[in-house]
């Protein structure tokens, strides 16, 4: 399974366990992620891509450029995961 941007994720390890994440960049062995609470747009989290699991295929890739661009809010980061998880 191979994650890309746009991606909602599952942390599986590390202190934020079990919680979910937007990924905004990807390169080859690391993924930046973003929550919008905990972990804000402008101090992304290096994560391992083998301790992530992807929860939901979002598609929101347009999302993610935005939030690299600063153009998008931490509150609606937040608001976006939420309503994209609440059912899992």
């Amino acid at each position: 399974m191979t994650l890309v941007k746009g991606d909602i994720v599952q942390n599986l390890k590390g202190k934020f366990k079990d919680r979910y994440f937007l990924i905004v960049k990807v390169d080859d062995k690391y993924a930046f992620i973003v929550d919008g609470k905990k972990i804000r747009r402008d101090n992304l989290k290096k994560k391992n891509l083998k301790h992530l699991k992807r929860v939901y295929v979002a598609g929101l890739t347009d999302f993610a450029t935005k939030i690299e661009k600063g153009v998008v809010g931490n509150e609606r980061i937040y608001k976006t995961i939420k309503a994209q998880t609440e059912n899992i």
